[in-house]
């Protein structure tokens, strides 16, 4: 049935994504044809799968038992039911007795399967029939299948046997054959008759034949369906079909027209707790629904037009409430209002009904019928304004095709144009121009020591390693003309370099869980978030790096309305006892989140890479490496791997040495990615704005600001994050998770910052 194509594609879809195939095909059988291409299964493993509901003619004159036999004597065969198993017993499986199915070969034809006996009270003779495994598409029940089909002989599933025909080759029944059994031939035995494949003295037939229902018993012929008819006929359905098909059925009775889609549209609208189609195939199967003729013998699934027996859609439509009524005339006349507005024709969909003098646009002409239909259903509601305007439905529906360019109107008459073609072209000449390329800088590898402890020891264990990256050399101008500060300390001749190493794209559950000793609220609650690759500072920016870039002059390329204010060469002069934070390798302290933006800033315009500072994700993915505890080292801490004030101790771990001063970068152990100092030392300034917890944080890595971007008017003053700890705080307060705030402008001797560098086309903020 059409009904199921867009299930089918999908399940074909499904299979091919599984990797478990090497080809999946998906075919529209005939079975009018000679069947599939059955050469060769034998040597290509192969399985079909069937799907069918076994309720349509070609299942009735048994051509599609003698396809399914052929097929499962070559490869594994399951029949995809679309219907449920209730239902089975009213379709042409009827005539198979259900059977339990068993198999211990991988991989083997249907005839090599086992078939046993629901119960101990059936009469089974497996002798001379095939077994087909009858399946639906329930997951547990694929799975079981799977398994039997590739041989694992503790688990059956349920099917039937293909009775053998084992007639004889072109014996028909005779006339007085037929009498003596108390029937007729029906016009479906005809029909068998003349196509070649009637009934013969075989089981199947037989069963077949046995089956099906008397014509005097099959109901009268007439349309018209008598109430007491249509009555018990809605009764008999109520008692098979579920509580979905029961629904779709009763507002289709208020539909004005239907179709495969428009039935789908009721199915979704109306029946909303309907997970797949099967309702709207209880309804198709049921016998209540005919089609009405087509003009056009090759009009698609899609346009065939059905409708309710008369008799059951006047039941139904009496339990209907006239706004439920109107619910359905309203959703499907949006369905066929959408397909007017897409023709452009310039008249409304109500005008085009009621007005006969408007043409009709191609491919509308059933615009009539559902005129018509929807008037007998308006007349039916209380209120005079439903009846006018199912008047004017009917006066529309009267309507003859009107010439859209009516002679009285228009008259034409042959218009001279003048028209040009272009006979030649100029001679092309080859221009002479200057191209360039971008040459990417050369990478860098760079050695590092990383350092762990093993969970439940105290001994630091340690390797080296190496990571991939690149260094800018940050040039620094000739010394006289270099600003001098008192106190600062020289630069050192030739150039200053910045490692920056590659962080890999990933993911990891940003936040501390909810177990993990001495942690915040404001850590939680835990996400994932997914980050694209990127480059960030192998350790906080040094004093001789900050110094480089504050003396540099502005050049005439780089726009002045960018480049930054002036920036304090040496911002640890202003220190009270300055000389525990001086020296060229520790890390630059006493600079705000303002001043380190501007620092970026003039990275950003001096070498035309994207550097800014990291968002608080970035930061805390690249200190984690790949890790999930408290510290990128292990479960503690020790004075040995970081600066912090180790008077404090954490999660069992020593106390140690107390430096109350910042060191020198790069003198502790990495994490495995190479970064340094990431735990302690000093604080390290973020691009984010401070939120109290991650309800609704980015997942994307990207930093979270509020309001008008970065630098907007309403933002100047918000608090700004801050991470990793310092040479100040206690152990928990230097955990991979832990964050810290403070305002933008905000300055002291435990906090600085490092640099990232983005791909060019990625922003971190807004």
């Amino acid at each position: 049935m059409e009904v199921w194509r867009p299930l089918a594609e999908e399940l074909r879809a499904i299979l091919a994504s599984s990797q478990a195939f090497r080809a999946v095909e998906l075919r529209r059988f005939d079975p009018s044809s000679n069947g599939l291409e059955v050469e060769g299964w034998n040597q290509e493993a192969s399985v079909v799968l069937l799907l069918s509901d076994a309720a349509s003619a070609h299942w009735w004159d048994g051509r599609m038992f003698s396809h399914l036999e052929q097929w499962a004597r070559q490869a594994p065969v399951a029949l995809l039911n679309m219907l449920p198993i209730h239902w089975w017993a009213r379709t042409a499986l009827g005539i198979a007795p259900l059977v339990s199915l068993s198999n211990s070969q991988p991989g083997s034809a249907n005839l090599c399967y086992r078939a046993q006996p629901l119960n101990r009270w059936q009469d089974l003779d497996p002798s001379g029939e095939v077994p087909l495994p009858v399946i639906t598409l329930e997951a547990e029940e694929l799975a079981i299948w799977a398994a039997m089909a590739m041989g694992d002989g503790e688990v059956a599933i349920s099917g039937i046997l293909i009775p053998e025909d084992r007639a004889e080759e072109g014996a028909t029944p005779s006339t007085d054959e037929v009498a003596e059994e108390g029937a007729t031939l029906s016009t479906d035995e005809v029909a068998w008759e003349s196509a070649g494949v009637g009934p013969k003295k075989g089981e199947r037939s037989k069963r077949l034949k046995a089956f099906l229902l008397p014509p005097e018993e099959a109901g009268p012929a007439d349309l018209d369906v008598d109430r007491e008819l249509a009555s018990r006929r809605w009764k008999e359905f109520q008692g098979d079909a579920s509580a979905q098909a029961q629904r779709l059925l009763m507002v289709m009775a208020a539909a004005p027209v239907l179709t495969l889609p428009i039935i789908r549209l009721l199915l979704e609208a109306k029946v909303k707790d309907a997970t797949n189609p099967l309702p709207m195939a209880e309804v198709l199967v049921s016998g209540l629904l005919r089609c009405r003729p087509a003009s056009d013998p090759t009009i698609s699934h899609q346009r065939l037009q059905l409708e309710l027996e008369p008799g059951v859609a006047s039941l139904l439509r009496e339990r209907l409430s006239p706004g439920d009524t109107l619910d359905v005339i309203r959703a499907v006349t949006a369905v066929i209002e959408r397909r007017w507005n897409s023709k452009g024709n310039g008249h409304s969909f109500e005008a085009i009904l009621t007005d006969p003098s408007l043409p009709l646009p191609e491919g509308m002409e059933g615009v009539l019928h559902f005129a018509t239909v929807t008037a007998d259903l308006l007349e039916q509601l209380p209120g005079n304004a439903y009846r006018k305007f199912a008047a004017k439905l009917r006066e529309g529906a009267r309507r003859k095709t009107a010439d859209p360019f009516p002679p009285e109107q228009f008259r034409f008459e042959a218009i001279d144009v003048p028209c040009a073609r272009l006979v030649c072209t100029p001679e092309l000449v080859d221009p002479c121009f200057t191209s360039a390329c971008l040459v990417e800088l050369p990478s860098h590898r760079f050695d590092f020591e990383t350092a762990w402890i093993d969970p439940g020891r105290s001994e630091v264990q340690s390797k080296v390693a190496n990571r991939p990256g690149f260094q800018e050399w940050l040039l620094v101008p000739p010394a006289p003309e270099a600003k001098s500060n008192i106190g600062a300390p020289p630069l050192p001749v030739g150039p200053v370099v910045l490692d920056m190493l590659h962080i890999p794209s990933g993911h990891f559950q940003m936040g501390s869980p909810p177990e993990e000793r001495e942690r915040y609220s404001e850590e939680g609650p835990q996400h994932e978030v997914l980050l694209r690759e990127f480059f960030l500072a192998r350790t906080p920016i040094t004093q001789v790096q900050w110094r480089a870039v504050a003396e540099w002059q502005r050049q005439e390329q780089e726009e002045e309305a960018l480049w930054p204010a002036e920036l304090d060469p040496d911002p640890v002069d202003g220190l009270e006892r300055a000389e525990r934070f001086r020296g060229q390798d520790k890390p630059v302290v006493n600079v705000s989140w303002r001043q380190a933006m501007a620092f970026c800033q003039r990275l950003r315009l001096r070498t035309g890479k994207n550097y800014t500072l990291p968002s608080e994700a970035q930061w805390e993915y690249a200190c984690r490496a790949g890790t999930t505890t408290a510290f990128h080292f292990g479960e503690t801490i020790t004075s040995e791997l970081a600066n912090y004030d180790a008077s404090y101790t954490y999660a069992n771990g020593s106390k140690g040495e107390d430096r109350q001063q910042t060191t020198s970068v790069g003198m502790f152990p990495a994490n495995a990615w190479g970064l340094q100092d990431m735990h302690g030392n000093v604080w390290e300034w973020c691009l984010d704005h401070w939120h109290h917890s991650y309800e609704g944080a980015p997942t994307d890595g990207s930093a979270w600001v509020d309001g008008e971007g970065l630098n907007g008017e309403e933002n100047s003053e918000r608090r700004r994050l801050l991470r990793g700890g310092s040479w100040l705080r206690a152990p928990r307060n230097c955990r991979s998770a832990y964050r810290d705030w403070d305002h933008p402008g905000g300055r002291v001797n435990y906090r600085g910052f490092r640099v990232c560098c983005l791909p060019q086309d990625l922003i971190l903020y807004p």
